[in-house]
């Protein structure tokens, strides 16, 4: 599926910006975590940016430290709960929403969600697969799919 994701961006003349290894290296080393297979394969062709894939929303690599620590901010000024262990924000969006998911060896792990608006207190799984997600987000993005 990530194979797919980034085939459209490239078929959609999207320019891309790729992660180094080492990059993705340090992004696991600063966070105290090993982070999944489908993730690192799309940080390594698009980490750094995929022109307005996603726009408007805070994912590219330079970002994701200062989202980890508002996430954690926004939880705590909220009175939620604490995000799972091995937790990785992946996604902000205007300061008042995230999607993570949880580093525990799966290779396409779930998406959860949280949104400050929504009246709740707890995180709500809205994809099986990070892959699905990254999928959807070229969908929104009104990008061309090929086939």
């Amino acid at each position: 599926m990530i194979e797919d994701i980034l085939s459209t961006l490239k078929y959609n003349n999207i320019q891309l910006q790729p992660c180094s290894d080492e990059d993705i290296v340090m992004l696991e080393d600063m966070h105290g975590i090993k982070l999944p297979v489908a993730y690192k394969q799309f940080l390594a062709v698009a980490g750094r940016g995929a022109d307005t894939y996603m726009a408007g929303s805070d994912w590219e690599y330079e970002k994701l430290d200062s989202v980890n620590r508002e996430a954690i901010a926004l939880l705590a000024c909220h009175g939620c709960q604490d995000l799972p262990d091995k937790a990785f924000i992946c996604w902000m969006h205007q300061g008042y929403q995230f999607a993570f998911f949880v580093c525990d060896g799966n290779d396409d792990p779930a998406i959860f969600y949280y949104n400050e608006t929504a009246g709740r207190a707890d995180f709500v799984q809205t994809y099986d697969r990070l892959s699905d997600w990254l999928y959807d987000e070229l969908v929104l993005a009104s990008l061309e799919i090929p086939g």
